[in-house]
């Protein structure tokens, strides 16, 4: 980045300001939209194995198929998406997750950073605390007033 910030400085003179410009929340904030871009991407690419599987079916050769060829075929296509995910480096959930705990990690105030807030404590609260958590510590909470 700084040496892309040296190229266009000559263009334009704001840029030799660079590092004013990466401080503050700016880190936190940029991995806190890439996790939420990634998760919105592992929704859809969730979606992938059941897709692939309705036109399957949709084949001429399927109806021929049966039941235990049709299940072999489900679980073999759940099989090589996994398989898949992993050649494409990671699955984009996962990926985001970790995103996600880095961007609270670096932000100088997770707190006041409503963005950061919105797309990165939100999001791993609901993923780390299940319902049934979330049920225990209400009681928990009871129990203790």
């Amino acid at each position: 980045m700084a040496t892309e910030a040296q190229k266009r400085k000559r263009k334009d003179p704001a840029f030799a300001e660079y590092g004013s410009h990466t401080a503050g929340h700016f880190w936190c904030e940029l991995l806190s939209e890439l996790a939420l871009t990634l998760h919105r991407i592992g929704n859809v690419t969730d979606q992938v194995p059941e897709e692939v599987k309705a036109v399957l079916r949709e084949s001429e050769n399927a109806p021929d198929w049966g039941p235990v060829r049709s299940a072999l075929a489900d679980t073999a296509l759940d099989g090589l998406w996994k398989i898949a995910q992993e050649a494409f480096a990671s699955n984009p959930k996962t990926l985001s997750r970790g995103l996600r705990l880095l961007a609270l990690l670096i932000c100088p105030d997770p707190g006041a950073h409503e963005r950061v807030t919105e797309a990165s404590v939100g999001p791993l609260a609901r993923e780390v605390f299940s319902e049934e958590t979330e049920g225990r510590l209400e009681f928990a909470q009871l129990l203790g007033d």
